[in-house]
């Protein structure tokens, strides 16, 4: 886990580059195939930061230095502990909302992030509603990314389909997967809407009462 340090406005989050022999064998398997793979992999967090943070995605990056970066430190419940209960279920609705709203910005500026699909430990559930991703080490350029997907992939999986449905949604899987499908083939706002669907997390109506 990062360091927790206080900058005077506010706490920062201290990631510390790895070097033991684990991570350096992790770091070859991650990078294979990629064009990023001579490069640090905190140098790398950065980077990839500073362009997510240009589409209001992630913390903010405060600063850098070789082998560390530090960024905007911010609190709440994984989405696997708010998925176990951690939330209530009209914050957990909205945040998961956002949550596809940055994995389609993600997909339209060609960025995959490459871990949608186990994204428990990757995403925060903000009191606000609102959601805020992890970790963008393993991010990369792609003709078509697969953020969307892999996301609903994760959320339709047995363990956090039962726990949706525990909560109150209705999680239509094959209708998720042909959403998926759809979406793959022609990557569009109305698509998305039909993955989100599936998974029992629609746009309440206007007078609804969405608790």
């Amino acid at each position: 886990s990062p360091l927790h340090l206080d900058r005077g406005g506010g706490a920062v989050a201290i990631k510390v580059e790895r070097t033991d022999w684990a991570a350096r064998i992790d770091q070859k398997r991650m990078m294979k195939r990629s064009a990023d793979a001579g490069e640090a992999v905190a140098a790398r967090e950065a980077r990839w930061l500073r362009r997510c943070n240009a589409l209001g995605i992630g913390p903010a990056l405060v600063a850098e230095r070789p082998g560390a970066v530090a960024t905007e430190y911010l609190e709440g419940p994984t989405v696997g502990e708010a998925l176990s209960g951690g939330v209530s279920k009209k914050t957990l609705k909205s945040a998961l909302r956002d949550f596809f709203r940055q994995c389609r910005v993600l997909d339209a500026e060609g960025i995959d992030k490459r871990e949608m699909n186990r994204c428990q430990r990757h995403v925060i559930v903000r009191d606000d509603g609102t959601c805020a991703q992890l970790d963008f080490e393993r991010c990369t350029e792609a003709a078509r990314p697969s953020n969307v997907t892999g996301a609903a992939q994760y959320l339709s999986q047995s363990w956090a389909a039962g726990r949706l449905e525990e909560l109150g949604f209705t999680v239509d899987v094959p209708a998720v997967r042909a959403a998926c499908k759809a979406y793959k083939t022609a990557p569009a706002d109305a698509a998305l809407e039909a993955v989100v669907a599936a998974l029992g997390l629609a746009a309440p109506d206007a007078d609804g009462d969405d608790v």
